[in-house]
């Protein structure tokens, strides 16, 4: 029995490696009973974009946007958060997180070394309700 776990096959990821796609197929050799696999959007057609175009559009809406910037995503999206906490820093804005499963994951993340806060004084996360 096989469980993968959410995952995305993205050729040029922002963050970490690509995919390596002979695990599946080494997997495939052994011939296992059964494969639990869980990917969102599976049941589309189309590819989702790539962490690395999601960026650049990212950084369009940003540059663009005037006063509060209001991004959603899954508090397991690491590497979106990267994303998101880079742009504030270059962009000088603050970040706001809201929900604890966002605060561990971010506390995680920064804690293994995979998130990688940029040394810039500008940027400032806290939890939400922002104070004043």
């Amino acid at each position: 029995m096989i469980h993968t776990g959410d995952f995305k096959i993205d050729p040029t990821p922002f963050y970490g490696h690509t995919l390596d796609l002979g695990i599946f197929a080494k997997v495939g050799e052994e011939k296992p009973l059964l494969l639990l696999s869980d990917s969102t959007n599976v049941e589309r057609h189309e590819h989702s974009l790539s962490e690395s175009v999601i960026y650049r559009k990212f950084e369009q809406l940003f540059a663009a946007a005037e006063g509060l910037t209001i991004v959603s995503m899954f508090a397991s999206n690491v590497g979106r958060m990267g994303q998101i906490f880079e742009l504030a820093a270059r962009l000088n804005k603050k970040v706001a997180l809201a929900g604890r499963s966002m605060e561990q994951n971010v506390r995680l993340g920064m804690e293994i070394g995979y998130l990688k806060m940029p040394i810039n004084k500008s940027l400032r996360w806290t939890s939400w309700p922002v104070p004043p």
